[in-house]
């Protein structure tokens, strides 16, 4: 069994479900309505060297930065905060206090999500990923985050549209801790294969937007029969459970496990005819030619066995994917008798390694007492059944 979750997940929430600053995407969120002190601090590469601007660019309200002119970090009563108005001059120890929910609310969900997915792959939820100083990592993020802002980036596809910020700042190879930790940001992949975990669930990365979907199984498990039949979902806000601030949708799909048979085909030697041999002359006072005092041989053939009776043992313990098992290590699984034909077949039984024991011989024969070793293996997500001959 495999269980598939699809969720709307509220990535960062914290920070972004209560925007108050004026200009500022605080990483720790604060009430509606409170009030902050805006400080700055310069910023600096691990080696020392101050980052500068190296040109400018065309913010929301006005052009931002000019070659010289330091780089500076954002605080909110000390938290670490991010520019969503690049432009808006702020001076160190003013005090905001209006709500900028309206600023947030103003970008759009497309740009809103967009930011998101910036704080997420940089210095807040990224910062081992980043190459550099936490300043330099600080400052990667803020460029993307306005880039997305001003439209220099493409919130939809995140294509870039215009380097301009980037050259603002790493122009000519300047700042390169800075320039190594924007070249991180990833390109937009579209996923639509997943993967279950080792507990047989996943969790689809992103929210899935109301409408009609369809699970469908591209590859089973070790050991398990592919299921390719689609499983029909609706994600509609009323059927999801919440769970943990996240409308979550469960959908079960099943996998068979592979199963074998173990075939087995009993032969020996069987008395077919009688052959003759010997000098050939006259054999009698009429003149008939023969064989003068023959020599008779019986004449055997390898034939296939009907009668010989098998017990089919574990010789381990069985178990399938999931953990369960099937048969304890000495469980007779199946008792067979060689037909007419001297063919006998066992039921399906579980993927693993059995002990074969002749339990009785076809009439005329001796019992064969060595055991017979076979391994029933995994033959692939196509199969159901597979074969074994012995």
């Amino acid at each position: 069994m495999k269980t598939f979750k699809g969720k709307g997940r509220k990535l960062l929430a914290a920070v972004l479900s209560l925007l108050m600053l004026v200009g500022l995407l605080p990483v720790s969120a604060f009430a509606a309505g409170s009030s902050v002190t805006v400080t700055f601090a310069y910023l600096y590469q691990s080696d020392g060297s101050q980052i500068m601007y190296q040109d400018t660019f065309v913010g929301t309200h006005a052009v931002s930065g000019g070659a010289g002119h330091p780089a500076v970090q954002i605080y909110a009563d000390g938290e670490e905060a991010y520019c969503i108005e690049p432009g808006e001059h702020l001076l160190t120890g003013d005090v905001l206090t209006e709500n900028a929910s309206e600023a947030w609310s103003n970008l759009g969900y497309t740009k809103q999500e967009a930011i998101k997915m910036a704080l997420a792959f940089g210095k807040p939820g990224n910062a081992g990923g980043l190459i550099g100083s936490g300043d330099a990592k600080h400052l990667a993020t803020q460029m993307i985050v306005w880039e997305f802002v001003c439209g220099y980036r493409d919130a939809a596809s995140y294509a870039l549209l215009d380097n301009c910020i980037y050259n603002a700042f790493c122009k000519n190879g300047a700042n390169a801790e800075v320039a190594a930790s924007y070249n991180t940001y990833p390109t937009l992949t579209t996923i639509d294969t997943f993967y279950v975990s080792e507990d047989g669930y996943l969790i689809t990365p992103q929210k899935l937007s109301a409408g009609s979907y369809q699970l469908v199984e591209v590859q089973a498990p070790y050991g398990y029969v592919l299921n390719s039949t689609p499983i029909d979902f609706t994600v509609t806000s009323s059927e999801n459970e919440d769970l943990e601030g996240l409308c979550v949708i469960t959908v079960t799909a099943y996998d068979m496990a592979q199963k074998g048979k173990i075939s087995i085909t009993k032969s020996g030697e069987v008395f077919a005819s009688v052959n003759v041999t010997g000098e050939e002359g006259v054999v009698d006072k009429e003149g008939t030619w023969g064989i003068i005092n023959p020599i008779y041989s019986a004449v055997y053939e390898l034939r296939n066995l009907a009668g010989a009776s098998y017990q089919v043992i574990a010789d381990e313990n069985i178990y399938t994917g999931d953990g369960t098992l099937r048969a304890e290590v000495g469980t007779v699984v199946a008792e067979i008798t060689t037909d007419e034909n001297g063919i006998a077949e066992t039921g399906e039984l579980y993927l693993g390694k059995y002990r074969i024991v002749e339990t009785n011989a076809p009439e005329g024969f001796a019992l064969n007492q060595e055991a017979q070793l076979v391994e029933l293996t995994y033959a692939g997500q196509e199969v159901s059944v597979t074969s074994l001959w012995r």
